[in-house]
């Protein structure tokens, strides 16, 4: 698991608010939540996202709103 510093240092040398964009447009992974109001992101999705081969998870997986 890695931490937004970690990423932000050795994967992605963008300013804090670049990355978090990204997450939430889905260029980048999205983080897991490891505790409460903790997040970490797995170390293997960011070496494939790095690498060009991450896919981000299929939305038609997830729940509509009503």
């Amino acid at each position: 698991m890695l931490r937004e510093k970690q990423i932000l240092a050795a994967f992605a040398p963008v300013n804090r608010v670049t990355w978090w964009r990204w997450v939430k447009k889905g260029i980048a992974p999205k983080p897991v939540a490891i505790g409460p109001g903790v997040r970490a992101w797995r170390e293997s999705e960011i070496i494939a996202w790095q690498n060009g081969s991450w896919k981000p998870a299929s939305t038609d997986d997830q729940p509509k709103p009503a």
